[in-house]
């Protein structure tokens, strides 16, 4: 299955996140994110998913990627008051976060969910940009209560975009 949801119109086109999924939707929603200044509209898409007979909600996001950082702390936040409406369940949010690791955005992150590449990967983790990686500003973020265990994570060679994918195999405790 494959969600998309727009955030911004552009080029005649939607803009925004998607998901492809092959294990069954149970539900999703889309929200957007309040903004400080101009620009585009960013979003954090999550989707109810059964993986293996198991619930699972998989969260997906792209961040503001200005110096200031005030704007990706407030989406933070934002993402903070989403995860009380899934208190108990196992969730994995996975996205750009236009920031580095010990930045404040990643701190504060950090405070809410565990960082599966410091938990598993190894190297630098750099995936931007795709053609000559020198930044490590796309995450995948696994629930503090360990009901998801990253088994392996690594960032393969592509060209499918501005950023080399971040791939984690994970499993059920």
């Amino acid at each position: 299955m494959r969600l998309q949801l727009g955030n911004f119109r552009f080029q005649g086109g939607e803009y925004g996140n998607a998901v492809l999924s092959r294990f069954p939707v149970l539900r999703w929603t889309d929200a957007h994110y309040q903004m400080i200044r101009a620009g585009e509209q960013r979003g954090l898409l999550q989707l109810s998913l059964r993986v293996h007979g198991r619930d699972l909600v998989f969260m997906n996001t792209h961040i503001d990627y200005r110096p200031d950082d005030s704007e990706r702390l407030l989406n933070v936040a934002e993402i903070q008051g989403k995860l009380d409406e899934y208190r108990g369940q196992p969730v994995i949010l996975a996205g750009d976060f236009n920031d580095n690791p010990g930045s404040r955005t990643h701190l504060k992150m950090k405070e809410l969910f565990d960082d599966a590449w410091e938990l598993i990967g190894q190297g630098d983790g750099f995936s931007y940009p795709a053609e000559a990686p020198r930044k490590r500003i796309d995450y995948l973020w696994l629930s503090k209560d360990k009901s998801v265990v990253p088994v392996k994570a690594w960032v393969p060679e592509s060209d499918a975009s501005d950023h080399r994918p971040l791939v984690v195999e994970f499993r059920f405790r």
